[in-house]
């Protein structure tokens, strides 16, 4: 229902007189009512409330605030089905709270608030049908009358308590209502109430549905004492609401003579494509709870309208009909060639609108299809009979009730004279077993899995069952005692070896060897930088996304390659064999093919280049080139990390544990290798003379090359002393500066500054350099530069005692040099505040946030703005 257009008139004839203004001061701007809802119907809600908020902000009318604030509403509302499960809680309660702070910090009239509140109830009332939506378009026949719907726990809670507060929120409106009924116009009061009766069905309908067996009768018996109220009261707009609220509780009964004749009651009542579409979707759900899924597709068929056949929940229903009807024709015991044919007919259709609709569904119906798609393939594995049975069982474990879900699936593998629900019974356990942690549990019934499978002939279930069987000896060997642990450690590698032998041609080899490079990493390093080799020449994009991509893998491969560098660094030329030139070769095959300087390729080797160069024999005649060295230490630190590649969040135990942490000690070796090399570029009993000259004369390059490994990564064990280099950094740096530089040269050593300034803690140079510069006769241009690097300073800058006076000084500048209300007079009439606060001249500070906020609300930018607001809330509250 879109709020907003429907009470329009009625706020305008309610609070005219209260607020003395005319019809035009209350009405929206021509056309903006239209162009939000035109935003609404593309789906674009975030610019629609962007927009209101715009708009909200600028009208002065009550009734042009409150108006907005309903269009608001009313895209929560639609965008609410289009959410996940997740966020459909957060929005409702975004979108609730909005109005309850709207009405108090507005103040607005009693009208103006009981329509506001009225808005509040039905959003309350919407989100809580919304979380049944997936059920109710999936439910199984089989599913008994009057038995709550099988929500899992979170959507439950919070259908049920939206309902609790809706109810309560409708039946104290409808109370002030009685009470102010004296003093607001007739027409507001009739339409408030029948909306806020609407509403009170609707929670009492959804609570109908999740209720406990003993609760659900009262609460129906309740629901037809309110339709049948709704349907007296309404008039022909409403009637049908009415009318299919009441055949809809009846559907729920399974009472479907009085469903259907409801049904033929609401015909003369429909007046819109959306009023059609409700009683085509009620219609249908009656024909598949009455396991009629023939009938069902028919009447799909047969709907003339192409918009209405196209309809997203139509086409759901559909999917489910023809699901229904191809588990009626797998129970076929004996079936005929013309229902063989029918079965994979059916199957086929199914799989193509499932594939259609995927991508065009979100929130509740991508829910729903997912649902139907699981259902379909868990029913083709084990038959329609056992699916259900499974499906309680999953049901027991989306609630956590691990130990009753794996007993009830040993019962089931048992009892079944299928050779396929025993394999599936038998490899659910086993996963449970592993969450449960009972390894040997895991180790016995994913073996049994296994073998059930290779008898069904299906090597990739039986594959991936003994991959999970390698994860139990694994975590066996891990846990088991010092004496016991090489007979489990060989159990591990042959049963490795083993599955490498007969699944190498299925998906879990890529695993498989992932597990075999984890053993083989430290005792063989070039073995298992031939299986990372392997790894890389698969195609990524068969593998699953669990899987690590080829950044990881490169990633692996230089480290397997700097292990083995490091481990045969004492023998000449050993880091330069046959063997290892060739996997280097790897490298450039794949630079060749991405010949992008930023290509991981390039920089996992020149990783490995810079462990070779600093792990090679130092002779005379082979002197470390520290340059060179730190130089392919800064291009390999330029590998992204991406860790999430790395782990599966749903499998974790497909991985080895230790997998995560690869990139990072890779980044790790590179900044140890880099700081050395930068202490011995740096240091004083290092640097020749010709090389002091070099950095005399050269650009910051050479700096920088030190410098800039010095900010990220500070708490890093691996990386003693940080800051005490910094400072020894710093202090090199201004003794290399000349007061007679260039100005652009002088410019350049500012970034240079600020990241020693920063990691060292003393800003007292870096703001000494500011203000000297500020002296000179700057361009708007080399001033922004100036403000620029002084912003970045932190925090803890404006409480250093010796720092403080000349960051100020500095700040006072930029602001005279500026015009006001530009970017820099902004930035520096915040930090001025900012100092002030500091200092304890909170009243200073303030009055200077209120100036500025007259002049220019904006701040300039978001993010200042921000900053201005939370600073002025500190010192108000301070006050």
């Amino acid at each position: 229902m879109n709020a907003a257009l429907l009470i329009i008139g009625l706020l305008l004839a309610a609070q005219a007189p209260e607020n003395a203004v005319t019809s035009d001061e209350a009405l929206l701007p021509d056309g903006q009512q239209t162009f939000v809802t035109a935003l609404h119907d593309r789906l674009m809600f975030d610019l629609a409330e962007q927009h209101c908020l715009r708009q909200q902000a600028a009208a002065t009318s009550r009734n042009q605030q409150a108006l907005w604030q309903l269009l608001i509403t009313d895209g929560c509302e639609q965008k609410l089905p289009l959410l996940s499960a997740k966020q459909r809680p957060e929005l409702v309660s975004k979108a609730a709270t909005d109005i309850t702070e709207f009405v108090n910090e507005r103040l607005p009239g009693p009208a103006t608030e009981i329509l506001l509140r009225v808005r509040q109830v039905e959003l309350l009332a919407s989100a809580a049908r919304f979380e049944c939506l997936p059920e109710l378009l999936t439910l199984d026949p089989a599913h008994p009358p009057q038995t709550p719907l099988k929500l899992h726990a979170p959507r439950r809670q919070f259908a049920l308590a939206a309902c609790q507060q809706g109810t309560d929120f409708a039946e104290a409106l409808l109370k002030h209502l009685d009470a102010l009924r004296a003093d607001l116009d007739p027409t507001l009061v009739r339409s408030c109430r029948l909306r806020l009766r609407f509403a009170l069905a609707h929670c009492t309908h959804t609570r109908s549905r999740l209720a406990t067996p003993p609760e659900i009768p009262a609460l129906l018996k309740q629901l037809d004492e309110q339709t049948e109220v709704l349907i007296r009261s309404s008039g022909d707009a409403d009637r049908f609401a009415a009318r299919l609220l009441l055949a809809d509780s009846l559907l729920d009964r399974r009472d479907f003579p009085a469903c259907q004749l409801q049904l033929r009651r609401l015909l003369p009542d429909i007046r819109s494509p959306g009023d059609q579409t409700a009683a085509t979707t009620l219609q249908l759900r009656a024909l598949l709870l009455q396991n009629k899924p023939s009938e069902a597709i028919q009447a799909t068929l047969e709907i003339n309208d192409v918009a209405q056949r196209q309809n997203p929940q139509i086409q759901l229903l559909h999917l489910h009909a023809l699901l229904r009807r191809h588990e009626l024709l797998l129970e076929l015991q004996k079936s005929s060639p013309q229902q063989q044919q029918s079965l994979l007919s059916t199957a086929t259709e199914f799989q193509q609108l499932a594939q259609k609709l995927l991508p065009q569904t979100s929130g509740v119906l991508l829910e729903a299809t997912q649902r139907l798609q699981q259902r379909f393939e868990l029913s083709l594995q084990v038959g329609p009979a056992a699916a259900t049975t499974l499906e309680q069982i999953s049901e027991r474990i989306a609630a956590a009730d691990f130990q009753t879900a794996r007993s009830e699936l040993r019962q089931l593998a048992a009892s079944s004279k299928q050779q396929s629900v025993s394999a599936f019974s038998l490899m659910q356990a086993g996963e449970l077993s592993l969450r449960l942690g009972d390894w040997n549990a895991a180790l016995t019934e994913l073996e049994q899995a296994a073998s059930a499978f290779l008898q069904q002939q299906n090597p990739a279930r039986a594959a991936s069952a003994d991959l999970l069987r390698l994860y139990c000896l694994g975590q066996l060997w891990t846990a088991a005692p010092d004496p016991e642990k090489p007979i489990r450690q060989t159990a591990y590698r042959d049963a490795v070896e083993l599955h490498l032998k007969n699944y190498s041609a299925q998906k879990t080899a890529f695993d498989a060897r992932l597990y075999r490079i984890r053993y083989l990493r430290a005792e063989a390093p070039l073995p298992a930088a031939d299986d990372v080799v392997w790894l890389l020449q698969q195609n990524i994009t068969t593998t699953p996304s669990s899987q690590p991509d080829q950044t990881t893998l490169l990633c692996l491969l230089a480290d397997l390659l700097i292990t083995h560098s490091a481990s045969h660094a004492a023998t000449p030329n050993s880091g330069h064999n046959p063997h290892q030139q060739q996997l280097l070769n790897t490298f450039r095959e794949y630079d060749a093919l991405n010949p992008h300087t930023d290509h991981p390729a390039l920089t996992a080797r020149s990783l490995q280049q810079a462990a070779t160069v600093l792990w090679q024999p130092a002779t005379d005649s082979n002197a470390i080139d520290w340059q060179q060295l730190a130089r392919a230490a800064d291009t390999a630190l330029t590998l992204p990390l991406n860790n999430d590649s790395a782990t599966d969040k749903h499998n974790t135990h497909r991985l080895p544990d230790d997998f995560p942490e690869l990139q990072q000690r890779c980044v790790t070796a590179a900044r140890c290798t880099r700081l050395l090399a930068a202490c011995r570029l740096l240091e004083p009993d290092t640097i020749t003379t010709p090389l002091l000259q070099s950095i005399t004369a050269s650009n910051p390059e050479l700096r920088s090359l030190a410098i800039q490994l010095l900010l990220p990564h500070t708490h890093d064990p691996a990386m003693p002393g940080t800051p005490q280099l910094a400072a020894r950094l710093s202090s090199l740096h201004q003794s290399l500066r000349q007061p007679t530089d260039a100005l652009d040269q002088q410019l350049q050593w500012l970034s240079l500054e600020a990241r020693l300034a920063k990691t060292s803690g003393n800003t007292e140079p870096l703001i000494r350099h500011l203000t000297e510069l500020l002296q000179q006769s700057l361009t708007p241009q080399q001033l922004s530069q100036l403000a620029a690097v002084a912003a970045v300073l932190p925090p803890q800058a404006n409480r250093n005692p010796a720092a403080s006076p000349g960051l100020i000084s500095f700040w006072q500048k930029i602001r005279n040099q500026s015009k006001s209300g530009d970017e820099l007079w902004l930035e520096a009439s915040l930090r001025l505040a900012e100092a002030a606060t500091v200092a304890g001249s909170r009243k200073e500070a303030l009055r200077m946030l209120q100036v500025v906020s007259v002049l220019h609300p904006t701040w300039g930018t978001p993010e200042r703005l921000q900053r201005a607001t939370d600073l002025q809330k500190q010192l108000e509250s301070a006050q």
